[in-house]
């Protein structure tokens, strides 16, 4: 597609899971040369970024990502560079670092470009229990730099948009790497090959989930959407479907009835788990900007047994 007039997008930690597919989708809607694929490291698969310009730079070097910004005449950032909740574990210095500074560094250059506006994709884990301050590191960097959004708006009348994405599910995704809902992907694999899962997870810990697609479309429609329809919520939740490891056992057993579904329960990751809202109220977003999935749970999780029996 041909590139839309004056719009120039910058996506930052575009090598990753997240990043790669949007940055692809961006490019087929806006054109290849208008959107800016940035990440401190080279894709592994570049094919998954579509054709494109590529940036090496790390967020955290501010001069470079000033200059860039500036000289691209940049609108819009989708700023998805971050350590992932199994990193904060082991690396919180670096969490804290990557996740909280280079937002911060972001926000202070987007005060220069005047009518720039900043897409933060947040995180259920900025919840705690029952809605209270989160209970991990990498949940409290989600909650600051959903701060960090709020006080560049109202200081500097930056427009920053966040919302809070449940955990993301796709074929396309890895298996492994101790993620929180790595279980949502390793299942539909496991139960393809040797049928039988063991998962870190307690049968009945539900999780908020939502499909990538859906994701993407949520990301694309909240940076679409009109400024004074937006500068009513600091942070919007938005729901899809709920789900748990008995859950997709039950969808399992009904294409092969022999899954076995075991345990070897990780007590961090359930713990974390255990803390995390359910069932959240997205009736703003719906309201504001238009949110609405279209992935339920039945069709992703027969779409992902669907791919992995096809490996």
């Amino acid at each position: 597609m041909s590139a839309v007039p004056n719009e120039h997008i910058l996506v930052t930690g575009a090598a990753g899971q997240l990043g790669a597919p949007l940055t692809k989708a961006l490019r087929r809607d806006f054109g290849a040369e208008a959107v800016i694929a940035l990440d401190f490291h080279d894709p592994e698969n570049p094919a998954s970024l579509g054709d494109g310009p590529f940036q090496r730079i790390d967020t955290l070097v501010r001069d470079k990502l000033q200059s860039l910004i500036r000289e691209k005449k940049i609108t819009t950032v989708y700023h998805m560079a971050a350590l992932k909740s199994n990193e904060a574990v082991h690396r919180p210095e670096a969490t804290w670092n990557v996740n909280v500074n280079g937002l911060y560094n972001l926000l202070d250059i987007l005060r220069e470009q005047n009518g720039a506006k900043l897409i933060f994709p947040s995180s259920i884990a900025a919840y705690g229990p029952g809605g209270s301050d989160p209970s991990s590191l990498y949940g409290v960097s989600k909650r600051t730099c959903e701060m960090l959004c709020s006080f560049f708006r109202n200081q500097y009348n930056i427009d920053a948009r966040s919302l809070r994405l449940p955990g993301v599910i796709s074929p396309e995704f890895d298996i492994g790497g101790g993620g929180l809902t790595d279980f949502s992907t390793e299942i539909f694999v496991e139960a393809a090959g040797r049928r039988r899962y063991d998962c870190y997870l307690e049968s009945d810990t539900e999780i908020e989930l939502i499909h990538l697609t859906d994701a993407i479309k949520a990301m694309r429609a909240l940076a679409g959407a009109p400024r004074e329809n937006v500068n009513k919520s600091p942070t919007y939740a938005i729901h899809s479907f709920t789900a748990s490891p008995g859950l997709f056992a039950e969808i399992i057993r009904k294409r092969i009835p022999e899954f076995e579904l075991a345990f070897k329960i990780d007590t961090k990751r359930q713990d974390v788990a255990n803390a995390l809202m359910t069932d959240l109220d997205d009736s703003t977003a719906r309201a504001h900007w238009g949110y609405q999935p279209l992935i339920s749970l039945e069709d992703a999780a027969n779409e992902l047994l669907d791919q992995a029996l096809k490996r």
